[in-house]
């Protein structure tokens, strides 16, 4: 929040009054909270309001609060908000781009670190080595840091892999190479790498848009049972049929096994709109009228 001049250096007091928070809040989100909130609050109950207006836009966003309310930042329960802040990080940071948490996150990694030989099965144990944080910087753009530049010292490793990344990939040193290989936090490595996933999907997009004149889409389908809960695995008979355009709109389908289901294709300027049908049947709403 640099633009803003707000500065965080203390998370278990600087968020009493909730003006931090707010403007977190909006950055993240792109979101615009509103005027409905004291902009310098001096006594416990205007705190406690700005704190209530926080609370309130998280609840309204569809995230899940769990035992934390407006007193326990105002008050300083740094344990509600540590997990309130993590909270914030998944939905906002992690899950983005249709993923929807550590499993998924996993898997990309393995995915681009597959052909350098490395399998990591967790976001600590396996990072200590800096063989897997070595092949995914070098997974991205082949070339920067190939294995025979690796020196099999895992704390060098660890150090050139985030200055390349930092140069590179302009990804900020979220964590000390010396605590990757000591003692590796599995929240903090997934917070960090997801911003790996984050620089190669949006260069893939580029890439798309520079040399097809297309730019990209993607939306996510969620199923759910008969008593309206979302369903957590896949394997149903999804398809997307575009039903306003004959161009050539590289449409490609995904099930993600979990119980979602995507499409990405490529568009110009236009209205399209797409036939959804999950098991020969379509869904409410189709077709899906999309203006670009």
């Amino acid at each position: 929040m640099i633009h803003r001049k707000i500065k965080i250096n203390d998370l278990e007091t600087d968020l009493a009054n909730g003006l931090p928070l707010i403007h977190l809040l909006e950055e993240i989100s792109g979101k615009d909270i509103g005027s409905k909130y004291n902009k310098n609050p001096k006594i416990r109950s205007q705190l406690l309001e700005n704190t209530s207006v926080c609370v309130k836009f998280i609840q309204k966003e569809g995230i899940k609060l769990v035992g934390i309310g407006p007193e326990d930042i105002t008050d300083g329960n740094l344990k509600l908000i540590l997990g309130l802040i993590w909270t914030l990080i998944l939905r906002f940071q992690i899950q983005r781009g249709g993923f929807e948490g550590k499993a998924e996150l996993l898997e990309w990694v393995r995915k681009m670190v597959a052909p350098y030989g490395e399998k990591p099965n967790n976001f600590n144990l396996d990072w200590r080595n800096g063989r897997v944080l070595s092949a995914l910087t070098d997974s991205i753009s082949p070339g920067v840091f190939p294995q025979n530049n690796w020196s099999g010292n895992a704390v060098q490793d660890l150090e050139t892999s985030q200055d390349i990344a930092e140069k590179s990939y302009e990804i900020p040193k979220l964590i000390d190479a010396i605590d990757i290989h000591e003692c590796p936090d599995e929240l903090a490595m997934m917070t960090y790498i997801s911003f790996f996933r984050d620089y190669y999907l949006d260069g893939m997009k580029k890439t798309d848009l520079k040399h097809t004149g297309f730019t990209h889409c993607s939306f996510v389908i969620q199923t759910r049972d008969k008593h309206n809960n979302n369903k957590k695995f896949g394997g149903e008979e999804f398809a997307v049929v575009p039903t306003s355009h004959n161009e050539d709109l590289n449409l490609q389908t995904k099930d993600n096994g979990n119980g979602t289901y995507g499409a990405d294709f490529n568009f110009t300027k236009g209205s399209y709109d797409f036939k959804i049908t999950i098991n020969g049947k379509e869904i409410g709403h189709s077709p899906v009228h999309i203006q670009v």
